[in-house]
């Protein structure tokens, strides 16, 4: 990775979930944070310069919906990911327009979803690595 590693807050009620998350998102090389509630994860947000926010959004104690919309006003705000089981067409319109990074649904391909949050930090710190290149090669010369 680099010398400054990215941190994120991965806010989920579900343990067995957020460990998952949080396991994928290390081997990205991240620092990862928890947060059980949106209540939680604001007051932790507030305290710590996160690259990203990766919050589920049924929660008891703060849903991860009011979270991101507080997450979008604020002038640095982090990268917001959603992950959750609520497959409405609306909802997911309505959180990407209202400048949500990510919207994924579970069951979640952690490993490619960690990869995706990586690459969207990588982005917004400006940094651009070429990993497709040299895939692209090899699936073309077989």
């Amino acid at each position: 990775m680099h010398d400054n590693p990215y941190r994120a807050l991965v806010v989920d009620d579900e343990s067995i979930a957020r460990d998952m998350i949080v396991h994928a998102l290390e081997r990205e090389g991240f620092l990862c944070d928890i947060a059980d509630n949106g209540l939680d994860a604001k007051s932790m947000a507030e305290a710590t310069g996160y690259d990203a926010v990766i919050t589920d959004l049924r929660m008891p104690g703060g849903h991860g919906y009011a979270l991101a919309r507080d997450l979008l006003t604020w002038q640095h705000r982090p990268l917001i990911a959603v992950v959750t089981s609520m497959d409405d067409p609306r909802l997911v319109k309505d959180l990407i327009a209202c400048g949500v990074d990510d919207v994924e649904f579970k069951p979640l391909h952690y490993n490619l979803f960690a990869a995706k949050v990586s690459a969207l930090a990588g982005r917004r710190r400006g940094i651009r690595i070429n990993y497709i290149q040299p895939l692209i090669a090899w699936k073309l010369d077989r």
